[in-house]
């Protein structure tokens, strides 16, 4: 029990996500800390809206100090990625 007489319960092992984004149709995204194929790259897993699993999508990185650097609109995200120079690309790919 809390001082403020809430009861705080901690699972043993959290889920392992990174961070969410939505779609303009309430698909979720979520990035897990699982390693996609590429370098750089991180499972981001799909839930529709109404909380059902959708696929599994390897993709870049796309948090850049603590900002979401992507949105998907239309079943296509559209994204910046930085290179290793600094300059940054705009980037669009079909989701579903």
């Amino acid at each position: 029990m809390s001082s403020f007489g809430i009861k705080l319960i901690y699972p043993q092992s959290p889920p392992p996500f990174c961070s969410f984004f939505t779609d303009d149709s309430g698909y979720l995204f979520v990035l897990t800390y699982e390693k996609g194929k590429a370098q750089n790259e991180y499972i981001y897993e799909i839930l529709s809206p109404e909380g059902n699993f959708v696929n599994k999508v390897n993709l870049d990185a796309l948090f850049s100090n603590g900002h979401i650097l992507a949105k998907v609109k239309n079943g296509h995200l559209y994204w910046i990625r930085e290179k290793e120079t600094g300059e940054r690309e705009w980037l669009v790919s079909k989701i579903f």
